[in-house]
């Protein structure tokens, strides 16, 4: 007992670094953390007024609205929301997240190698994956919460595995989902080989699997079926080959990845070590993607739509040297020389990340009020947009014949009377996209886009009546919806179960 102490105290102790420079004041300046900001406070807006899931955030895209939580991994949105209600300011929000899944990535490592090796290896593999200069540009140069939140999960989903424990696991692979699409994507096909290698029953992977994938159901279908409804497929959101690791990024890699890569050949592994050598095959495939070597096959589209950045193939070689530096210290005879070697090593090759650049001194009011769209080209505009105003109205109904009064408006929730001497068509300013519903007079009323600015328009018949519009779940997200709900409710029985077997 006192050893663990001991040895969770060291781990805090070199946590302070890191934590020091998150919660500086201000913000560090990186590519995406002030939109994190912006669209967390976006969502929670959306989410206290009664929109769940969320999907449609009503105060961007400049007022009229913007899909964004239908398609990008939305848990690190949830769990701030849930923050948020302890009346913290999104900022400090979203620095928490960033603190807790950095803290809580070393964590989770050291409890997965804990599984396969000793007390000594084990903390200084997770503190290795803590402070890998990749895991460390991911937080402060880019500022990617939703990555840096899917690199805390992964470990603690191989450990589960590592335990057999089914119901754990599937949970954190629907956690894992949700934390980033992109990262979920390639760490799917890699948590299934090792859940293979654990002699896990194929019974057992499936139901895992499919569980999983269950609960993360609600987001996934219809962040995949919903994209024909953008204009996602029709925009380059990056050129992939400028984001190879070429001769100014090679620091990514450190001299400490050479060190671990080229150390496990000293150790005289085994082939019949299956860990080891998928480990190793595993940061192999990830360098390979992550250099320019790879620059043939990044013409395929899939792997351009989906993947985007090829340096996050550099997510897989985090943990294969995470793994690999623990089974060398665990092999090496001078056990703590070798530790203190890879720690200087790390030290050297991280430095010039483990500091931010700059920091910005943005007031709250500047994330509450922001009504930017958050993704880099807006791909995720609905496809009827075929033009954005050249500027915008906060006036949400807009009608040549009339003049809505009695308005309520509540999020993605709009109600008012409205007098017509005619039969008009008005205009509601919000974007279209499916999901919005409308009622005349408590009848179901139908709404379509308008050109050219794909903004919500309804026919409103001569006279006086009420009119109610909002945005809801269409069939298919009702349906994934419900298989998130079967697979949870699936997961407590099985929790249950296992409780009283025992």
């Amino acid at each position: 007992m006192k050893n663990k102490i001991l040895i969770f105290g060291l781990f805090f102790l070199f946590c302070i670094p890191i934590c020091l420079e998150i919660f500086h004041p201000g913000f560090f300046v990186s590519d995406d953390g002030n939109w994190m900001v912006i669209r967390l406070s976006s969502f929670y807006e959306a989410l206290s007024s009664g929109q769940f899931p969320v999907r449609m955030l009503p105060r961007l895209n400049q007022g009229i609205g913007y899909p964004v939580a239908d398609f990008l991994y939305p848990l690190f949105l949830y769990i701030g929301s849930v923050i948020h209600l302890f009346k913290i300011p999104f900022l400090l929000d979203i620095k928490l997240l960033f603190a807790l899944s950095l803290i809580g990535s070393g964590i989770g490592m050291y409890l997965f190698l804990r599984k396969s090796f000793g007390t000594t290896a084990s903390f200084i593999g997770s503190i290795i994956y803590l402070y890998l200069p990749y895991h460390l540009y991911d937080l402060y140069a880019r500022g990617s919460m939703g990555e840096v939140v899917a690199l805390a999960i992964i470990p603690f989903l191989l450990w589960a595995i590592e335990r057999k424990a089914i119901v754990v696991s599937s949970i954190f692979l629907g956690f894992l989902i949700t934390s980033h699409n992109t990262l979920a994507l390639f760490f799917l096909p890699f948590v299934i080989v090792y859940a293979y290698l654990t002699k896990m029953k194929v019974q057992q992977m499936l139901l895992l699997t499919s569980l999983g994938l269950g609960l993360a159901a609600f987001f996934w279908i219809p962040a995949l079926i919903d994209k024909q409804f953008t204009v996602f497929d029709s925009v380059a959101v990056s050129n992939p080959f400028s984001y190879f690791v070429n001769t100014i990024s090679y620091g990514l890699i450190g001299w400490i990845g050479v060190a671990i890569f080229g150390g496990v050949l000293f150790t005289r592994f085994s082939l019949k070590n299956t860990k080891v050598l998928f480990f190793i095959i595993s940061g192999i495939i990830g360098l390979f993607f992550s250099f320019s070597l790879s620059s043939g096959l990044w013409h395929i589209k899939p792997l351009v739509e989906f993947i985007q950045f090829p340096f996050r193939f550099l997510s897989i070689v985090l943990l294969s040297e995470s793994f690999l530096a623990a089974y060398i210290i665990e092999k090496m005879p001078q056990k703590i020389l070798t530790s203190i070697f890879l720690l200087l090593l790390l030290l050297f090759s991280s430095w010039a990340y483990l500091f931010p650049k700059a920091y910005s001194n943005n007031p709250e009011s500047f994330y509450t009020t922001n009504t930017a769209t958050t993704t880099v080209q807006n791909e995720y505009m609905p496809i009827w947009v075929k033009r954005l105003p050249a500027s915008y109205t906060y006036q949400k109904v807009i009608t040549a014949n009339g003049e809505a009064e009695n308005m309520v408006l509540k999020g993605t929730k709009l109600q008012f009377s409205i007098n017509l001497q005619v039969k008009t068509t008005i205009l509601i300013t919000f974007v279209y996209f499916p999901g919005w519903k409308a009622t005349i007079d408590g009848q179901p009323a139908t709404l379509s886009p308008s050109w050219p600015y794909g903004l919500l328009q309804l026919e409103v018949p001569k006279g006086t009546h009420m009119v109610a519009v909002w945005f809801g779940e269409t069939p298919l997200r009702l349906f994934a919806d419900g298989i998130s709900i079967v697979a949870l409710l699936i997961c407590l029985f099985l929790g249950i179960k296992k409780i009283y077997e025992k």
